[in-house]
């Protein structure tokens, strides 16, 4: 039950750092990025909630019915997320939204003449992408 809400969590955090980054194209997205990458786990890993550097502890592994709860649990968690990733992204790329981005990503005034709101489709790229993100980290 925590890996959807975590997902969600961290899709919310994604929406909120692609606001900034809108309107910021190229090079100019990609150093927005590493900068929010770069200072961000610098200003958590001194909250007092997260257990400042030292990180948490005492987080359960996980368990699946009659096999005792090992890390080979939270592998095969993994392995399976990553397949279902894997899956959806096959899935989305070939969707309405998935060949808006491909619009966006080659030319935001093309896309925008063909209907495609280029802001809209980054926020959603951003959400998604850190939602997927949030996932493993869950794990």
């Amino acid at each position: 039950m925590a890996l959807p809400i975590a997902a969600l969590v961290a899709a919310g955090f994604g929406l909120a750092f692609g606001v900034p980054t809108i309107r910021a194209r190229g090079e100019y997205l990609a150093v927005v990025t590493l900068a929010f990458g770069a200072i961000v786990p610098g200003v958590l890993s001194h909250v007092a909630w997260t257990g400042g550097p030292l990180g948490m502890s005492g987080v359960p592994l996980p368990e699946f019915g009659l096999w005792p709860s090992s890390p080979l649990n939270g592998y095969a968690l993994a392995l399976v997320l990553a397949v279902v990733a894997c899956a959806a992204a096959l899935r989305l790329a070939g969707s309405r939204t998935g060949r808006a981005w491909a619009a966006v990503r080659e030319d935001d005034l093309a896309a925008a003449a063909s209907g495609v709101n280029p802001s809209l489709a980054r926020l959603l790229a951003f959400a998604i992408g850190a939602g997927c993100a949030g996932l493993p980290g869950a794990v």
